[in-house]
């Protein structure tokens, strides 16, 4: 396994202290490469950066429509949330509507990751519940897909359970991998990941963006799930967090989607790209400094001030003072 190249560096004071390895690959659907640095091969665990890809079968099967999921909740459906209220709110309503409640999710229970929310609980006494993890939307979009197909709700996490294997026959239609044969793990919410090459998870996304390709049910999934993302930006990450600042700020004309240790899947509708990264040691505030490297490079976004603080972020000391900072150098 070939070393990927330095694409990020961190200074402190005069001199670089860290270097960060990746590599990442812009495509189009037809697999065609715009750019790419690194071993694009090797294979990955996308993490949440699928969670565009898993949703699809909560629209592609008809579920959407028979249970009435709005357009906010297909986009919290893709989302790796901050817990804030309008989140748990969209969560907790979809829920009840469907007749259960968090007990019945499996994604596990973590804090909220909005400080002030996480504050406010803790004044108020709140409980924390499975409708506060990242991750909760995700497992509502699946426990309402096992209510379409009349199977079981129980272990809808489990690799062999039904709407887990529908859920993959998708991800290997759109990605273009054996599903059978890839190496598999556990995501943190309980969800099987499939392992897969960079540039398959590029070549998907960018198919997504030009529903003519694929299948009618399958293209006109992908095209609701894009507007809904493009439609509620705050719902896919929230405050302050960078999936949402990029697709709102840029007019949803850049969806990005991160994953877990260090991944992230763009779509760019404008362009039909799609844009596939992994930084090697998993830092994911080096993911965010490497994707605006990409946007810039490929003229996706304008240096301007407002994207400063993705593309540069700080280095500071417990006293605020700035000591240094990131930079792409790819």
């Amino acid at each position: 396994m070939r070393a990927n190249p330095i694409l990020v560096q961190m200074t402190r004071g005069e001199m670089v202290e860290n270097f960060f390895r990746g590599s990442y690959i812009i495509s189009d659907p037809q697999g065609n490469i715009i750019d790419s640095v690194g071993d694009v091969d090797r294979l990955i665990y996308p993490r949440s950066a699928l969670k565009p890809i898993q949703v699809i079968g909560l629209l592609e099967s008809g579920a959407a429509e028979v249970f009435h999921v709005s357009s906010s909740e297909i986009a919290l459906a893709c989302a790796s949330h901050n817990g804030e209220d309008r989140h748990v709110h969209i969560v907790t309503e979809w829920l009840n509507r469907l007749g259960f409640n968090s007990d019945d999710l499996e994604c596990g229970i973590h804090a909220s990751m909005d400080k002030n929310t996480m504050l406010a609980m803790v004044r108020e006494g709140r409980k924390l519940t499975p409708v506060y993890n990242a991750c909760s939307g995700k497992h509502v979009a699946f426990i309402t897909l096992c209510l379409h197909l009349n199977v079981p709700i129980k272990n809808y996490t489990h690799l062999d359970h039904p709407v887990q294997r529908y859920v993959n026959r998708l991800i290997a239609e759109v990605i273009e991998i054996d599903i059978l044969r890839a190496p598999k793990g556990i995501d943190g919410c309980q969800v099987p990941v499939i392992g897969m090459p960079l540039k398959n998870l590029a070549k998907g996304m960018a198919k997504l963006t030009q529903p003519d390709l694929l299948r009618p049910e399958l293209g006109n999934a992908s095209q609701r799930m894009i507007t809904a993302l493009q439609t509620h930006p705050e719902l896919i990450a929230g405050t302050g967090r960078f999936c949402s600042f990029v697709t709102q700020e840029s007019g949803g004309k850049i969806i990005a989607k991160m994953g877990a240790d260090g991944v992230f899947s763009v779509m760019l509708p404008d362009q039909k790209w799609g844009i596939a990264l992994k930084v090697d040691d998993g830092n994911l505030r080096v993911a965010e400094v490497m994707l605006m490297g990409i946007l810039f490079k490929h003229n996706l976004l304008s240096q301007t001030d407002v994207w400063k603080k993705w593309a540069q972020p700080p280095v500071k000391t417990w006293n605020g003072q700035v000591v240094g900072g990131f930079t792409y150098i790819g």
